[in-house]
């Protein structure tokens, strides 16, 4: 019997051994592809529900924010090594959902529709970030053009402007719920709106929603 078990066993090793080979020679395959592959994992001390994730540049280096929602407060981290990333500082008391950069500031808000929760933090030094005084509306989610158009949405579409000061961002226009979002749909669809002229915003179209089942 020992010959047969021998035989069995030859024969799984040879199985595994193909199997190694056949992955090993579809890697190259699938990175052709644009698959997507792990290049570094951080943990977050003390985090309690990690909701948003952005990156922004900053004196040649890389790094991300991460938001903790239910912990009010923002990492930044160091990723321009990503097996090697390393926070450089945290941000506390802050709300955390959806978060956004423009230009030296992260824009955080607390996905409430009731408010002025929503806070400006001036990241001009990663490593010392600066939480300023000022509040603006309480929105589900942020969204900001290149120009500076800073679009905040749940209730309804407010567009604010951050190009004449960054710190302030000032309202240019509040669309009432049931009218427009940028990320939720209203009872009848969601409508879309051009920003180039931000203060009068046309409607440019209208898309039905079906109800959920």
């Amino acid at each position: 019997m020992k010959p047969f078990f021998a035989l069995i066993l030859a024969l799984i090793l040879a199985l595994i051994l193909a199997l190694v080979v056949a992955l090993a020679a579809a890697a190259p395959a699938q990175a052709a592809r644009g698959d997507i592959t792990l290049a570094g994992r951080l943990s977050l001390p003390n985090a309690v529900f990690v909701s948003d994730v952005w990156g922004f540049e900053s004196g040649g280096r890389e790094y991300a924010v991460v938001g903790d929602w239910f912990g009010d407060k923002v990492f930044i981290v160091d990723a321009t090594d990503p097996a090697a990333m390393t926070i450089v500082s945290e941000v506390a008391g802050v709300p955390a959902f959806d978060l956004k950069v423009w230009g030296n500031y992260l824009y955080v808000c607390d996905g409430d529709s009731r408010g002025d929760d929503s806070r400006v933090v001036d990241i001009s030094n990663p490593a010392a970030p600066v939480l300023l005084p000022d509040r603006f509306f309480s929105a589900h989610n942020i969204s900001v053009s290149g120009a500076g158009t800073m679009a905040l949405s749940s209730p309804g579409l407010r567009l604010l402007d951050l190009g004449a000061d960054p710190a302030r961002p000032d309202l240019l226009i509040r669309l009432p719920p049931g009218r427009a979002s940028t990320v939720t749909t209203p009872p009848r669809g969601a409508r879309a709106c051009s920003i180039s002229g931000a203060r009068t915003p046309p409607r440019s179209g209208t898309s039905r929603t079906p109800p959920l089942r």
